[in-house]
């Protein structure tokens, strides 16, 4: 088996596209239907709240060049806490898409 051949193989499946539409990929239960919606808005709702908190600090540190050191240093716990807010909205997707139950009838 050529190695090129397995690299091809597993990215065909990555990227492949659903069969089905993409309401038909929501669980049929409801509430984790909700679950996955309250996950996905508190997502959106936090990583706008920390993109406001960046820019307010990249003005003020444009403004002021006191502050410039300080704010290079929150922005990158900012940056650290938008990863930590991505691959938390990720997980709850991955389980509850990889649970056989929660799309049966």
């Amino acid at each position: 088996m050529v190695a090129g051949s397995t690299y091809s193989y597993h990215l065909a499946i990555l990227f492949r596209f659903p069969a089905k539409p993409l309401w038909q990929l929501l669980p049929k239960s409801l509430p984790i239907t909700l679950f996955l919606a309250t996950v996905v808005i508190e997502t959106i709702v936090d990583l706008a709240l920390q993109g406001d908190i960046y820019f307010r600090l990249r003005a003020l540190a444009e403004s002021d060049d006191s502050s410039k050191d300080q704010a290079r240093r929150i922005s990158v716990y900012l940056a650290i806490f938008a990863l930590a807010q991505s691959v938390f909205a990720f997980h709850p997707l991955d389980c509850i898409s990889n649970t056989p139950t929660a799309f049966s009838s």
